[in-house]
């Protein structure tokens, strides 16, 4: 005859003791949005992973083609702005690309002093395109901070990174040299 214990946490993990014969088996289970389940040794996502994963890759994927674009000159340095979980968090711009612009301009700045910044949004998998209230937020975004371009990247699995620019309020598709 077996009988349950209630239910206890140990190791981060929440562990069932079954009682049998005088010996203990423990059957561990992790907590709620802890780890993904396994069927027959697959990874089974619920969709928030999933969409957290292609994200992730989504940004990954986009820092990967810029630096691979423009392999001479300046660097350009990435800010991602994602969560604690490294999920992403709130506000417009996933990635704030930013370099040295070394052009002399005028007598007062020196070369060397001002910075070239792209605001990028990334979309991963099956993610929509930005909406106009959206638009309209990058737009006033790169004003602030004198933006030199907002550019969309779009990652599928499978398939090629794409790169997209707002010119005006319309998003038009390009190549990373064009921008970066």
């Amino acid at each position: 005859m077996s009988r349950a214990s209630p239910l206890k946490r140990e190791n981060g993990f929440i562990c069932r003791c079954n009682k049998v014969r005088q010996k203990f088996s423990v059957r561990v289970m992790p907590r709620k949005n802890q780890m993904p389940s396994t069927i027959d040794n697959v990874i089974v996502l619920s969709p928030g992973q999933k969409a957290q994963k292609t994200a992730r890759w989504a940004r990954t994927m986009t820092k990967w083609l810029i630096r691979r674009s423009n392999p001479i000159g300046a660097k350009w340095k990435f800010i991602e702005f994602g969560g604690i979980t490294g999920s992403e968090s709130y506000g417009i711009v996933d990635i704030l690309a930013i370099r040295k612009n070394h052009k002399v301009n005028g007598k007062k700045i020196k070369r060397g002093d001002l910075f070239e910044i792209v605001l990028i949004q990334t979309k991963g998998g099956r993610a929509r395109f930005p909406s106009k209230s959206d638009v309209k937020r990058m737009v006033a975004v790169a004003k602030h901070h004198h933006a030199r371009d907002i550019v969309l990247a779009e990652w599928k699995l499978k398939k090629k990174l794409q790169l997209h620019r707002l010119v005006g309020r319309t998003w038009q598709l390009c190549e990373p040299a064009d921008v970066f």
